[in-house]
């Protein structure tokens, strides 16, 4: 994660921010190479969660890429395992739901006509932050498809090094000062000098876009 946001820092000019739109890429890029914690899950947008389970599967040993944003046919992500016995191709859909509202069974439906459709696919894997319902489990019982609740992903998150701990204790801000050693400023009073780099910050969707991102990262 240093190397990542170390890399967002810079792009910044000191005397100002001369391309907002291309930072916020190269942050974006950076929450989900690195990992997110478990209440910046929360806050990922569905691309950004297909993009973090496509690095999820490539730590697995998969070759993963995303499908296009339309046509996809409730696909989001085609992996291939080069291994004897259990390799082959699969399809994988992401479904980036709050924790109290778990998959139903007419999502799994969907997802087993898009697998038979495939005709190539030896397994389907429906990968969400929530849960699933009696009603989807029961339908995908006996069906070469696997759920993946919220808290298997967890495991999954933090044996393959993309889980953060949750940081709570200092101003999300501070925290990244304290972790990359210099002081940052959005012209903001609680910042105390010395400033060894300060971002001004002349769109105010920039700064709620980085409040956003650094929560991601675990930062509250």
């Amino acid at each position: 994660m240093r190397d990542s946001v170390g890399h967002f820092f810079k792009l910044i000019d000191p005397s100002g921010l001369t391309n907002s739109t291309s930072v916020l890429k190269e942050l974006a890029k950076a929450v989900t190479a690195t990992g997110v914690s478990m209440s910046g899950l929360d806050t990922l947008s569905g691309t950004e969660f297909e993009g973090l389970i496509t690095r999820l599967l490539e730590h697995m040993g998969f070759r993963a890429g995303m499908t296009k944003a339309s046509g996809d046919g409730g696909i989001d992500i085609v992996a291939t395992l080069d291994q004897p016995l259990i390799g082959g191709r699969y399809l994988i859909q992401c479904k980036r739901y709050a924790p109290d509202s778990p998959v139903g069974a007419a999502t799994v439906r969907e997802f087993c006509g898009a697998l038979t459709a495939d005709r190539r696919a030896v397994k389907g894997i429906l990968i969400t932050t929530s849960g699933f319902t009696a009603q989807a489990t029961e339908f995908a019982r006996g069906l070469p498809i696997e759920l993946t609740a919220r808290d298997q992903l967890q495991r999954l998150l933090e044996q393959h090094g993309l889980l953060h701990a949750e940081i709570t204790d200092l101003h999300p801000y501070a925290q990244l000062c304290t972790a990359y050693g210099s002081m940052v400023e959005f012209g903001s009073p609680w910042v105390a000098p010395p400033v060894a780099t300060k971002m001004r910050a002349a769109h105010g969707s920039l700064v709620a876009s980085l409040m956003k991102m650094i929560g991601q990262l675990g930062f509250r």
